[in-house]
Parts: C-alpha cells; sequence; structure tokens
C-alpha cells in the first residue's frame, strides 16, 4: 500500500473517530445542563403564549422538541450504535421538565387551532397553519410525541401528557378511532413496570414491551405492584382521570355504549363504588344523547311537514298566455278591419 493510500486511510479512520468521539461527548453531557436549557426554552415559550405571540412560542418549542439532522456518514454510524443516535432535548430532560414542555405544546396547539383557518392563517402563515391543523385533525400529533419524547415507546408517556393529548383530539379531531386505539396501546403498556430508557444496557425483561394492542378486544391487566403505574397518589388519579376521557368521552363518541359497559366491569383500577359512579354517568349520556337524537328527528319531521303545509296553501301562480304578445300593437283601418 502507497504512502498517500495509508494517509487516506488513517485521515478518514480519523475522521470517524472524531465524529463517534463528538457524538458520544454530546451524549455524556450533563444532564442538569441539558434540563437546563429545556427550562430556559419552557420559560420564554411559556411568556410568549401568553402574550398571544403563538407564532414566537411555536418557533421557540422546536428547538427543544426537533431531533437534530445528522450527516450522511453519522447517520450510518447511527445505525451501528443505538446510543449515538440524536435525540431531541426534550427526550433526556427531566420528567417535570417533560411534562411542563409538552403539557404547554399541546396547550398551544388547541389554542391555534381554536383561532380557526382565517386568524391562524394570519398569526402563523398559511403553510404552518395548515400543517399543525392537518397533524391535530388526523391525530398524527400522538405519534409525533411518543416518537420524538419517548423513543417510540407509548406505555412510556406521562399520564398528564396523555390526558392532554386525548383532550386535544376529542376537541379537533376528525375521527376519535384514533384516540381510542392509542389510549388502549397506552393503558395496556403503562400498566407494565416502565422500561428503562432506550439507550439504556438494562437487563430488564420489560425493556422492550411487545404487548401493545391496538383494537376493542383490549381488557386492561391488574395494576403491577412495584413501578407501575398506579403506585402513588398522582399516579392513580392521573389513570382515573385516563379513564374517564376513555369511558365516557372516545367510546361514546365512536357509539361503542355496549363495550364501555363492558370495559367498566371488567377494569381492575376501579374499585366498586367507582365502577357504579362511572356506570351512572355513562348511562346519562346515553340517555341525554338518545333524547337528543330523538328531539332532533321530531324537529326535522316538523320542519318537514310545515314546508309541505306551506306548498299546499300556497296560491296558484296564472297561467300567462305564451300566445299574445303585450307589447304587440293591431292597428285598424277606417273601415275596422285589422291591419295585419
Amino acid at each position: 500500500m502507497s504512502v498517500t493510500s495509508t494517509e487516506t486511510v488513517i485521515a478518514a479512520s480519523n475522521d470517524n473517530s472524531i465524529r463517534s468521539l463528538g457524538a458520544s461527548i454530546d451524549s455524556l453531557s450533563p444532564p442538569r445542563q441539558k434540563n437546563s436549557q429545556v427550562s430556559k426554552v419552557y420559560k420564554q415559550a411559556s411568556t410568549l403564549f401568553l402574550t398571544r405571540e403563538f407564532a414566537e412560542a411555536f418557533s421557540v418549542l422546536q428547538s427543544i422538541l426537533t431531533v437534530p439532522e445528522r450527516s450522511r456518514e453519522d447517520a450510518a454510524d447511527d445505525e451501528e450504535d443505538e446510543e449515538l443516535k440524536p435525540q431531541a432535548p426534550i427526550a433526556t430532560a427531566s420528567r417535570s421538565s417533560r411534562v411542563k414542555v409538552w403539557s404547554l405544546y399541546l396547550t398551544l396547539l388547541n389554542t391555534i387551532m381554536e383561532l380557526g383557518p382565517e386568524e391562524g392563517k394570519a398569526a402563523l402563515g398559511s403553510k404552518q397553519w395548515r400543517d399543525i391543523a392537518t397533524k391535530v385533525r388526523n391525530s398524527t400529533i400522538w405519534d409525533e410525541v411518543v416518537r420524538i419524547g419517548y423513543g417510540g415507546n407509548e406505555g412510556h408517556v406521562d399520564a398528564d401528557v396523555v390526558t392532554n393529548l386525548a383532550t386535544l383530539l376529542l376537541s379537533h379531531s376528525a375521527s376519535q378511532s384514533t384516540n381510542q386505539e392509542q389510549l388502549e396501546t397506552y393503558l395496556a403498556t403503562s400498566d407494565l413496570p416502565h422500561a428503562p430508557p432506550p439507550s439504556s444496557k438494562s437487563k430488564d425483561p420489560f425493556a422492550t414491551p411487545t404487548n401493545s394492542p391496538k383494537n376493542n378486544s383490549y381488557r386492561e391487566s391488574s395494576p403491577p405492584t412495584t413501578n407501575g403505574a398506579t403506585n402513588t397518589p398522582h399516579a392513580l388519579a392521573s389513570r382515573l382521570k385516563i379513564l374517564e376521557l376513555y369511558i365516557l368521552h372516545v367510546l361514546p363518541a365512536n357509539a361503542q355504549w355496549e363495550y364501555a359497559r363492558d370495559f367498566i366491569q371488567i377494569n381492575d383500577t376501579l374499585d366498586d363504588e367507582r365502577k357504579e359512579l362511572f356506570s351512572h354517568a355513562l348511562e346519562a349520556l346515553e340517555a341525554e344523547k338518545t333524547d337528543a337524537n330523538r328531539n332532533k328527528k321530531a324537529s326535522k319531521e316538523t320542519e318537514d311537514l310545515s314546508s309541505l303545509q306551506d306548498l299546499q296553501h300556497a296560491e296558484p301562480r296564472p297561467i300567462e298566455d305564451t300566445e299574445h304578445d303585450p307589447h304587440e300593437q293591431h292597428h285598424r283601418r277606417p273601415n275596422g278591419e285589422h291591419d295585419y
């Protein structure tokens, strides 16, 4: 091998080493420093939100909700080592900072949607407003949060964030099917002991849970006794809020009343008293929905009958003489004959 080719190989090797070292140093940045960046962005975005500078608030949040772009060479290296894959700053933030940021982001999206097309486009620009409206109405915002903030693990999403996501989709999504599927997946996987972050070397058997059903046959397993979803009062309250959204809002929106009743009875998180409360609330909602549909149908029938009666009592319109031209003038001759 020539000296030139040897130097080329060494240079390439050094470049790869530098890239790997740079990525390693970045991944070893003090957590406190990263969390400080997230907190600073959160405070700035909160101030902008409160002053209704929505475009600026959205832009500021993107700095910690966006995965850094990598070169093609770096991307190839990342495929060989999971720990070198870039992450958005929010993915490594503390739980409290993570919940605050995602809650602010979802509240901002809700406010932007409530602006409507005209005001929304004026505030953010046509393209940005359309992009936001599309991912909210199509429910892809849920996948975005899971992918960017939680490494694609639905069961790792913080309960408060799940509540905000479900509420956002209930208000603005065109269909509640995806909302139902995502809540079912979360309720199933979050009952498992939480796996360590994706970059951990832990041998925890639950590190990569595969129990992620996304269908109506979902049945919630018993709450875990250690490190589970309901082992603290706050965790239990958060889970009950999610169950309330799922049972009393999402399932009724999809007209799944019978399934909601069955789910209440087989759910292990709800005690007998709560099951009774949920059942009564569901029964009242169904009765209200039935009455609303009955009143709507009666109103439509009354409107149709009124229109028919108006039509029957309308005065007949005179038939015009199409053969006679009122503007035609007839001239008579002195002897009384028509002059044609």
